[in-house]
């Protein structure tokens, strides 16, 4: 399991690759050995947990209001909070949830671009002064 030149934190992800078993194998490792490395792995790993359960519950709040704001018909709000969530997933990926997010995305940009097209529709027709067509069968 050891290889010459293989670092501490390069040989503890090996050997345990979630970050529980890497914090237990860390605090193991620097009250055994006194390795302060292992104690600067420790944080370093508690410092991503944290990052990443932001990273989780900022996806998550802002995925509730775009869900919330797509229900109240406010689709370019709800667009915007859901290309957010994207931009977070990209950051901090949760394989289990990114295809939920970018199909609400999918549907909700679709929606907009449905919305968008017909209101450029409306606007030549009046434009145009053909006032009946753009507000339907008269």
């Amino acid at each position: 399991m050891w290889k010459a030149g293989m670092t501490l934190r390069a040989l503890i992800w090996r050997i345990a690759p979630s970050a529980r078993r890497v914090k237990r194998c860390a605090a193991s490792w620097s009250y055994v050995l006194g390795e302060p490395k292992a104690s600067q792995l420790l944080s370093e790993v508690e410092r991503v947990e944290l990052s990443q359960q932001r990273a989780r519950d900022q996806k998550e709040g802002m995925y509730r209001a775009a869900m919330e704001a797509e229900r109240r018909g406010d689709i370019s709000s709800a667009l915007s909070k859901l290309e957010r969530v994207l931009e977070i997933e990209k950051e901090a990926p949760e394989p289990a949830r990114t295809g939920t997010y970018q199909r609400l995305y999918d549907k909700v940009r679709s929606e907009y671009e449905s919305i968008k097209g017909a209101r450029a529709e409306a606007k030549r027709l009046l434009d145009d002064g053909k006032f009946c067509p753009s507000l339907g069968s008269v």
